[in-house]
Order: C-alpha cells, then structure tokens, then sequence
C-alpha cells in the first residue's frame, strides 16, 4: 500500500478496467525519500462524486526505547484526510475516470490525537450528515472522526464549490464520545446518521414525514450515543 488510488469500472460486456487518481500524497518529494510513504486507511465514496481518502503514515524513531509498561507507541504516527471533487462546471456527463478533472482539499489530520497504542494504527470515520433538502440551504455536511480520538468534526462544502472547510463549533457543541468511570477519555469505533421520521421520535411537527438527521456514534467501551445536530437560526431544518 503506498497510496495509490484507484477507480474500477465494469464495461456491459463484463471487461473490467482500472484506472489510478493522482492526489497530493500519491507522490514522494525528492528531500522526502527517507520518510515512509502514505497509507490509504479509509475510503468514502460522497454524494455528487466526492470523495474522502484517509492516510496514515508511521515515523519510526530509531532511537526510541522499548518501555514494556507504556502501552502507547514511541513513533510518531501522521494522519491526513483528502476530500476529492469532480470538477464538472454543470455538466453531468463527465468520466470519474479522468485524474484531470478530480480536484482535492487537504484537510491534516482534522481532529487532533496523542498518542497510538503499540501495535495500532490510526484510521478514519467518516459519514454524510444529510440536510433538509427542501430548506434553502445548499451545503454538504460531513462527520470526522478517529479511532485514537474522543472528538467528531463538521466539514463543510457549499454547492458549487470544490474545497471543504472545517466548522468552528462553539466550545461543548461538538460531538464527542464519554469518559468511563475513571474520567479517561474513550475513543470512537463507529459514526453514522440515522433519518429518523419525528413522529416516531413523539415530537410534533407540522410535516409528519420530516425526517431528521440522528448522529450516531459508539465508543470503546461498547455504548452507543445519539447527537440530534440543530442550526441556531434554521432550527431542525438545517
């Protein structure tokens, strides 16, 4: 695995062809060629043919010692996630095959970690927090989180634009998994949005087949959390 991306397609006739995306760690500078290449760890094909890509990467320290009672691991372990658009300026009949037409955001490692543990690796979560489509808005909305985090972040992208951008949530808005009995953080294994219809919910609503979007997340202690996301000015309807 050293980043290469890659696009499978089938023709009518069954004849299967592949072809390779270049993306911003797909290449190793010159000066960077001691440095370990970048590792796809997670892939999210979106909405609109977009695309998240998680990579990781392991900096090993040659002169790191080997402390059997530390359970994390002495290297320092990178992260980053590509957020990938087609560039199709209003026409839907283009190839996803063409490289040229795939442009890309780097985002960095999107929520902050410490440490992994030995023997460990660091991977993504990601998932679409659909909006309500008959609202105004025309923004893509996309859940972040890691296995080595607590923390979920909110990607933003307006229709017709190519490059994502982070939320700045207001301190205690965000996401985020629990603490165990001890007051340790735990890390999340799993994040997902369910569309559940309101009335199910018992809450009145003047469109009984509204559905809104539950953010779902579970952690690793085994529980299960649900985040209802609300828009200071749109309300429900974001």
């Amino acid at each position: 695995n050293k980043g290469s991306l890659g696009i499978a397609s089938v023709s009518a006739l069954g004849a299967a062809k592949v072809i390779f995306l270049d993306h911003p760690q797909s290449f190793q500078e010159d000066d960077d060629e001691d440095w370990p290449c970048w590792k796809i760890t997670h892939l999210n094909w979106l909405e609109n043919c977009s695309l998240a890509v998680g990579l990781s990467r392991v900096i090993v320290d040659a002169e790191a010692e080997d402390d059997e009672e530390d359970e994390d691991d002495p290297n320092e372990h990178q992260a980053s996630l590509l957020m990938g658009a087609m560039i199709t300026e209003g026409d839907d009949d283009v190839d996803p095959l063409n490289s040229s037409l795939w442009s890309w955001s780097e985002m960095g490692d999107v929520v902050p970690f410490f440490s992994v543990p030995k023997g460990g690796h660091h991977a993504f979560h990601t998932t679409l927090l659909p909006g309500n489509r008959s609202s105004t808005t025309s923004t893509t909305l996309l859940l972040v989180g890691c296995n080595v985090a607590s923390e979920v972040a909110v990607l933003s992208r307006q229709q017709g634009d190519d490059e994502w951008a982070m939320l700045d949530l207001m301190e205690g808005n965000q996401m985020a998994c629990p603490t165990d009995e001890e007051d340790e953080f735990l890390f999340l294994m799993g994040l997902t949005v369910v569309l559940l219809p309101l009335r199910l919910a018992g809450v009145n609503h003047y469109d009984n087949n509204f559905c809104y979007p539950f953010s779902m997340l579970t952690s690793t202690d085994g529980s299960l959390m649900g985040f209802a996301p609300y828009h200071r000015i749109l309300g429900e309807r974001f």
